[in-house]
């Protein structure tokens, strides 16, 4: 907690002392666990309430950046991914996983709004370009518990690789052996950004698809 709390917050919010002497607009990039996940779909008027400390460490540079009377954006990134092979992010990392007669554990009672990176660097740039000010969420456009998205890569999965005879069994994301207790739902709502910036959010099962076929030829 020590290390975490000099790294996520003090150094953080002494480069942004650094910005603001420089007269630099600082663009901050938060997380959808400043929320505490009972409620879901949450826009930015929703109340704040992590239970995770990474959460309540980003909370605190948010409100170091709002409480300073300073211009600045802040953008609370849902989980990012990637579709690069090995990336080791959300669905490239099921890859290696997903292996015929393997059991693979999946929670029903998380989720979340999950994002492509390539969204994440596009919605940044226009943020910056038209120099928008105050508290954005930065997720896809839907939903998704983690079973419906390993739902959604299987089938994609099975258009490049046949049957793939793998056994999916359903848990709570409670059953792992974590440090802290995970927030249920931290779905988010990205219209606000959307409407502020014009940010087009790529399809998932787009992305699915691209991915699978990236697999079935390596």
């Amino acid at each position: 907690p020590q290390k975490s709390q000099a790294l996520n917050v003090d150094s953080i919010c002494r480069v942004i002392d650094d910005l603001t002497r420089r007269c630099i607009k600082p663009v901050f990039t938060s997380t959808e666990f400043v929320f505490d996940g009972r409620k879901g779909n949450y826009v930015e008027t929703d109340a704040a309430e992590p239970i995770l400390l990474y959460g309540h460490q980003k909370l605190e540079v948010e409100r170091f950046l709002q409480s300073a009377g300073m211009e600045s954006t802040i953008l609370r990134l849902a989980k990012v991914f990637g579709t690069e092979l090995g990336d080791g992010t959300l669905f490239t990392n099921w890859l290696d996983s997903l292996k015929p007669d393997e059991l693979l554990r999946c929670a029903t009672d998380q989720a979340f709004s999950p994002v492509y990176v390539g969204d994440v660097v596009a919605a940044i740039i226009a943020a910056v370009e038209r120099n928008i000010d105050g508290l954005y969420h930065l997720s896809g456009n839907f939903r998704f518990t983690r079973m419906e998205l390993l739902t959604m890569f299987v089938g994609a999965l099975g258009q490049h690789h046949g049957d793939l005879n793998v056994t999916i069994e359903p848990c709570s994301i409670h059953d792992f052996s974590l440090a802290e207790r995970r927030p249920e739902d931290v779905s988010m709502v990205a219209d606000k950004l959307i409407d502020a910036t014009d940010v087009k959010i790529s399809n998932l099962n787009e992305l699915c698809a691209r991915i699978a076929k990236a697999s079935a030829i390596n």
